[in-house]
């Protein structure tokens, strides 16, 4: 699929060579490498140039970049999910449990990718998703998927600033001390090879999780929590609170005694950030999933 940008330059940019110029449009490095590569990929009014020609204030600069999918790697499956949201530049899907994000060899025709496959082959859509935060299998809830190679690069710098804002729902063990707290520990492999992710405080890559408790149960042991994360490292919250303590309900990797739900008990349930293209504000919400309330229905009834 082509995407076509076009920005008009201000008196601020006078004199600005082309590439400084897109890069502070937050237009990638390696976008403009490949803006070089296309017959057309850098028009000034309506002209091809190179990205060392000199602007000037009111001239136009057109951009468009080609992504080709074949759809030949990624087999086409129809797969219930839900889209919160679709322009030409991003969509925000809502993933059920029992899903990966990329096909596997365990779960090869079952992954939120083939299912958007099939989406956009119905569509007649050619379309190369960009997955901007990725869930594990077993994780429900919200995520973004740029459409196009400009907003997956602003959406991955925006990500690396901490720019986009998630909130997750979790149940897990226990009562716990503070109402709200932040857990700063780094994380890395248990050991070489493994998935298994554990605090390592010597060779460990920062991670930050905000939580705060949003109900108790004694009856059954568990707390709702609200949790935010600062990070994004591989099971960043399944680790850290099973390092503070409180592991998730039904998270068969770090919490394998504890089985009141078929699944660990993670949602994402907020996404907020600045469009990558428009720049206008967006937000997104998902509500509890039923295995959750139904869970917590059943604490609060015994």
């Amino acid at each position: 699929m082509k995407r076509v940008l076009q920005f008009i330059v201000d008196k601020n940019s006078d004199s600005t060579d082309v590439a400084s110029f897109l890069l502070s449009k937050k237009i990638s490095g390696s976008c403009i490498s490949a803006l070089k590569r296309e017959k057309q990929g850098i028009l000034v009014n309506g002209e091809i140039q190179f990205t060392d020609y000199i602007l000037k204030e009111s001239d136009v600069v057109e951009i468009s970049l080609t992504e080709e999918n074949d759809y030949s790697q990624i087999i086409p499956v129809k797969l219930d999910f839900k889209i919160i949201y679709e322009d030409e530049d991003i969509i925000i899907i809502d993933k059920p449990a029992n899903m990966t994000v990329h096909p596997s060899l365990k779960y090869f025709k079952e992954s939120l990718e083939n299912g958007l496959t099939y989406y956009f082959l119905t569509k007649n859509e050619d379309v190369v998703c960009h997955f901007i935060n990725r869930l594990d299998k077993d994780t429900t809830g919200l995520l973004i998927v740029a459409k196009n190679r400009f907003s997956a690069n602003i959406l991955s710098q925006a990500l690396l600033k901490k720019e986009i804002k998630r909130e997750y729902l979790a149940l897990v063990e226990g009562k716990l001390l503070n109402k709200s707290g932040s857990i700063n520990a780094p994380i890395e492999r248990e050991k070489e090879g493994s998935i298994i992710r554990t605090v390592d405080f010597e060779k460990g890559k920062q991670a930050i999780t905000n939580y705060e408790v949003l109900s108790y149960n004694p009856q059954t042991d568990v707390s709702l929590l609200k949790l935010e994360l600062l990070t994004g490292r591989t099971h960043q919250i399944r680790v850290h609170m099973k390092y503070l303590g409180h592991p998730l309900v039904g998270d068969e990797l770090y919490n394998k005694t504890c089985r009141q739900l078929k699944r660990q008990a993670l949602h994402s349930c907020y996404l907020s950030f600045y469009h990558p293209i428009s720049h206008k504000p967006l937000s997104f919400k998902s509500e509890m999933p039923t295995d959750f309330t139904t869970l917590l229905n059943k604490c609060y009834n015994k």
